[in-house]
């Protein structure tokens, strides 16, 4: 599964999908909370599903990633630099 991620790019994906998310949890709950709101990024892979994993792929992307592409994508990077 991790060789698939990789080889397709899917590693990207997921980062992408996941800041998505933090983006939108956090202009829509009050309180949020990257660790306690987000358990992490599943992918079923159905070919896989005969592998040792199950064709489950689990990936839980740190906090610190997540909030360094926030921060960017708000331009709140140029503020600290």
């Amino acid at each position: 599964m991790n060789e698939a991620m990789l080889t397709h790019r899917y590693d990207l994906q997921l980062v992408l999908y996941q800041l998505a998310l933090h983006r939108q949890l956090k202009a829509r709950l009050a309180n949020y909370n990257y660790e306690q709101h987000t358990g992490g990024v599943l992918y079923l892979f159905l070919r896989g599903y005969q592998s040792e994993t199950g064709g489950v792929f689990y990936e839980r992307v740190p906090f610190e990633l997540i909030d360094k592409l926030d921060n960017l994508f708000t331009n709140k990077a140029k503020e600290h630099a």
